[in-house]
């Protein structure tokens, strides 16, 4: 009885821990992603995407992932890819990518 009780609590702490991101994507400056999402793998981290298209738009785009984070974990990266400033920020604490 013990051990089926240590087991239920230690599967409930386990599937309350998942990772919690901000999530959705917005193309006009100022707006906000303010929707959440819980992220399905354990190695996903969260990440924020943001492109200054021109003076109105702002691409950003948020959420859950493993892939676009794999070299840029915890840490921002910038680029340019055609002449438009691209950066990118990866992180692993629930809702770190407000932005």
């Amino acid at each position: 009885m013990k051990c089926c009780c240590a087991l239920l609590l230690l599967l409930l702490t386990v599937s309350s821990a998942a990772l919690k991101c901000y999530s959705g994507q917005k193309f006009i400056r100022g707006q906000k992603i303010d929707e959440t999402t819980e992220c399905s793998s354990r190695f996903d981290f969260c990440y924020r995407f943001t492109a200054e298209a021109s003076l109105i738009n702002k691409i950003k785009r948020a959420g859950c992932s493993t892939v676009r984070c794999q070299f840029a974990r915890n840490t921002c990266r910038n680029t340019t890819i055609s002449n438009i400033p691209i950066k990118l920020c990866c992180c692993d604490t629930d809702l770190c990518n407000k932005g």
